[in-house]
């Protein structure tokens, strides 16, 4: 799924792009807007980018659900 400024055509992706970052780095890519899909929404993309980051720091053993719970804004569903 590509960003906005990609999906208005305000910007080109770079081609190329993916190959140069895993030349340098070590590099995991994934679909996070289909895994969002499949999971029923596009709109927890970020939800399954944030897991991935954990995942990948190996910050797995934090319990995010509180973290997030005590420092985020409080909202009505």
């Amino acid at each position: 799924m590509p960003s906005a400024v990609i999906a208005s055509g305000q910007c080109e992706y770079p081609e190329g792009i993916l190959e140069a970052i895993q030349d340098k780095f070590e590099t995991v890519a994934l679909n996070a807007g289909q895994i969002a899909i499949d999971l029923g929404s596009a709109k927890c993309m970020n939800v399954v980018l944030f897991g991935a980051l954990v995942k990948a720091l190996k910050m797995d053993e934090i319990d995010w659900e509180n973290v997030i719970e005590n420092i985020g804004p409080r909202t009505s569903v």
